[in-house]
């Protein structure tokens, strides 16, 4: 799908569509509370689609109602084999994986060519050493063997949803287990979020300076938990505002726990010329380098992980920014982005089937108009982005 956007600013009010990150960990933990529970807001997104087809396959029962997703938990020690499509869901991979282990019945989940190509080697190194059977079969992942109550040794640069697999699971076990960091934690703030939501569940861990420690013998209650807004979309449109929109964002609660907050001191920092490290933050890499290609400049560190989500994003962001002027120069861990003579692209924009990619890129047209390809690749994470911005009074019509 083509979308063409012309120059505009955009006003208005938009209630935020729930967090992702926090809507995911929430089923996960719902999917482990015998009882019911309810998860309220729109699970909409075909992220979060695989992470109820997931839970479905623990053995849950998952109803969406108007406003939330009623959630009827199962003892997953007691899983039959499984299997279900994760298709494009590296979250649902990563943090479900552990919860079909914990049977010892094998599993086989069906994914993309995309996902199948994302890195799993944290899971491999530290599970396989336990005694867990995992192997890649072209689009098919199998898992096979039972969790136990260990000390597990983990590589945190790659990451952080390797860790709240392991923590989501390993205290249902009946002993303590250990969660050892090799290497500094990226992306630490997913980890907060996934604890947070654990204690929403009544369940308990512990951050240590070597990792973590999780007591077991635990169960997860059913509740009621409401997700509140996504920050990685409020981001969005922070941005627009600060290049002139006046668009009130609802939902996000002022404690947030989701790193993506941050952005407006990302912002600050732009704005001063200052580094900004997206260790952190990956997944607001590529509305950064708009910003910075918008401000003639910017310095970002923390990039190496970026080669690894749904595309390359360093390289995605290269390519087509280049349409519009703006030169990247990359190191190992860092990119460097100029743009002396920014301008509206002559060649259509390619979002290489990245949702990231396709929303940073859409406010990029705002202020130099210009035309994408690929614009449906929203719905892995925010369906209703395109209808938002008109809603907005922001220029786009499908072509």
């Amino acid at each position: 799908m083509k979308i063409k956007i012309e120059p505009s600013r955009g006003q208005g009010t938009l209630i935020l569509p729930p967090s992702k990150s926090l809507f995911h960990r929430a089923l996960l933990c719902a999917a482990l509370a015998e009882g019911e529970s309810k998860i309220f807001g729109d699970p909409a997104g075909e992220d979060l689609a695989a992470t109820l087809r997931a839970i479905r396959a623990l053995g849950a029962d998952a109803k969406i109602e108007k406003n939330f997703v009623r959630v009827r938990g199962v003892d997953p020690f007691q899983r039959p084999a499984a299997g279900f499509d994760c298709a494009s869901s590296g979250t649902t991979l990563r943090l479900s994986l552990p919860l079909f282990l914990l049977s010892g019945e094998p599993v086989e989940i069906v994914e993309s060519k995309q996902l199948a190509a994302r890195p799993m080697r944290v899971f491999r190194e530290s599970l396989c050493k336990k005694g867990v059977f995992l192997e890649q079969n072209g689009e098919k992942f199998l898992a096979k063997g039972r969790l136990l109550p260990e000390e597990y040794t983990l590589d945190g640069s790659v990451s952080s949803q390797f860790v709240s697999g392991l923590l989501l699971a390993l205290p249902l076990l009946d002993g303590d287990s250990k969660i050892n960091l090799t290497a500094p934690l990226e992306s630490r703030p997913y980890t907060a979020l996934t604890r947070q939501v654990q204690a929403a569940f009544s369940v308990k861990t512990e951050e240590t300076q070597a990792g973590f420690l999780i007591p077991g013998g635990q169960r997860y209650r059913p509740t009621e938990f409401s997700v509140e807004g996504d920050a990685t979309v409020a981001s969005l449109f922070a941005a627009l505002n600060f290049f002139g929109s006046n668009i009130d964002c609802q939902g996000l609660s002022e404690s947030t726990l989701q790193g993506d907050a941050a952005f407006p001191k990302i912002l600050e920092k732009l704005d001063m010329g200052q580094t900004v490290d997206l260790t952190d933050t990956p997944d607001l890499a590529p509305l950064c380098f708009v910003v910075a290609a918008l401000m003639g400049k910017g310095h970002f560190v923390g990039t190496k992980r970026l080669s690894y989500k749904e595309s390359d994003r360093v390289m995605s962001m290269r390519k087509e920014l280049a349409k519009c002027g703006a030169r990247f120069e990359i190191a190992e861990n860092e990119v460097s982005v100029f743009a002396e003579d920014l301008h509206a692209p002559k060649e259509i924009l390619f979002l290489h089937d990245d949702h990231r990619v396709a929303m940073a890129l859409a406010i990029l047209l705002t202020r130099l108009g210009g035309t994408i390809d690929g614009a449906e690749c929203v719905s892995k994470s925010y369906p209703d982005f395109w209808r938002a911005l008109a809603s907005l009074h922001f220029s786009i019509a499908e072509q």
